[in-house]
């Protein structure tokens, strides 16, 4: 179902600030690319780039994400949400992120907090840490109509985890190969 490409609009990140632009925040567009396994999985690749410009034309960073047969979406079971008053079907994923970074112009900008633990120095030429190598697992929700992949709110976490509702603001362009 969900194997193809989605790529979310363009829109101000949440975590970079583009310091040529005087500490203003950068913005960004993610691009997940799907592909089916043959163990009922779908292979990730998840590309987040960095824009100085609200068009997102211009392209200070990129972070390439996922990229490998271990970079993983599998399927948790489904739940019955509501997207605009009616009932969806809607699937919990847990995403597997196995990192390759490509990062350059660093002295542009930088992340606020990012992850738990990590954090960039105001005046950073060279990142002090890397997630290259690393591996992380994150729980959400999904829902498609065929064309648009509507994601969870990641501020209405359950106890197990999950997303417990839909997020009208965390939506992508979806587009089947």
């Amino acid at each position: 179902r969900y194997a193809g490409v989605i790529e979310t609009p363009c829109r101000q990140s949440p975590v970079v600030i583009d310091r040529t632009l005087g500490g203003a925040p950068a913005n960004e567009r993610i691009t997940y690319t799907l592909n089916q396994r043959s163990d009922g999985k779908l292979g990730l690749n998840q590309a987040t780039t960095y824009y100085r410009d609200a068009a997102c034309a211009e392209r200070l960073v990129k972070m390439q994400q996922s990229i490998g047969e271990t970079s993983t979406v599998a399927f948790d079971g489904d739940v019955t949400l509501s997207v605009n008053g009616q009932p969806v079907t809607a699937q919990r994923v847990t995403l597997v992120y196995e990192y390759v970074d490509d990062f350059f112009n660093l002295q542009l900008f930088s992340f606020v907090g990012l992850y738990a633990g990590s954090c960039w120095q105001t005046d950073h030429v060279e990142c002090p840490w890397r997630l290259n190598g690393k591996t992380l697992t994150q729980k959400d929700l999904w829902w498609t109509d065929g064309t648009t992949v509507q994601f969870g709110q990641l501020d209405s976490i359950g106890a197990d985890g999950y997303p417990t509702a839909l997020d009208p603001n965390r939506v992508g362009t979806f587009t089947t190969p």
